[in-house]
């Protein structure tokens, strides 16, 4: 965000749609960004190198050419997918190692929380993380880019997402507990209209335009 304050113009999204996508994804499954002092110590330092490796496994899966050609390129997805399951590895051992007294919010926790007497192995956990990020990582940031587009082709929906934003975060009374997420979805489910390539028959929310009532969904 602080990149984006400028004068100057933001040619491409993707870059920094991945940082943000990675950094969500980090935050649902090891609960990493920055407000754990200890796990941020262990672990933070390789949220940038798990990012590069990503990057060229998803790369190399896509698009097999743009890491080179030939042997250099398949050698070059190995080395990645293979440091990738590491530094995976050594957040879950983290983890296991250093457990905490309260239960940790995120996904790494809930896995780890057996719901039987057998529970899951190391190698299991592991690869439940590597898939859900794998899954989750571009698919997360090609969402953002398009959202980031259409709102930069119809500054009205940038208003009208503006204000959907205010009235979940204002106009609550000193005390009142922040709504949860079963609350807020409901209110949200509007927003789906800017993903929408056109209007879907059995949403409602879609139909409608920039600047109508939100009060009516």
């Amino acid at each position: 965000m602080t990149k984006w304050n400028n004068t100057k113009p933001v040619y491409s999204t993707r870059s920094d749609m991945m940082a943000l996508s990675l950094a969500v994804l980090f935050k649902a499954c090891l609960n990493i960004d920055g407000d754990d002092k200890d796990d941020t110590r262990i672990l933070a330092g390789d949220v940038a190198a798990c990012q590069w490796h990503l990057d060229v496994v998803l790369k190399g899966i896509s698009n097999p050419m743009a890491l080179g050609r030939g042997f250099e390129g398949i050698k070059k997805l190995k080395r990645s997918h293979k440091a990738l399951g590491e530094l995976l590895t050594e957040f879950v051992e983290a983890r296991t190692i250093r457990p905490k007294l309260s239960a940790h919010a995120d996904l790494l926790s809930s896995i780890l929380a057996p719901t039987d007497h057998r529970g899951l192995s190391s190698d299991e956990v592991t690869g439940n993380l590597f898939l859900f990020m794998f899954a989750g990582h571009e698919t997360t940031a090609n969402a953002l880019i398009y959202i980031i587009h259409l709102m930069a082709i119809f500054p009205a929906w940038q208003d009208w997402a503006l204000e959907e934003i205010d009235q979940l975060s204002h106009n609550r009374a000193d005390g009142e507990e922040v709504p949860s997420y079963s609350q807020i979805l409901p209110q949200t489910q509007r927003l789906r209209a800017i993903l929408a390539l056109r209007p879907r028959a059995n949403s409602s929310a879609t139909d409608r335009s920039p600047g109508s009532d939100p009060s009516a969904t």
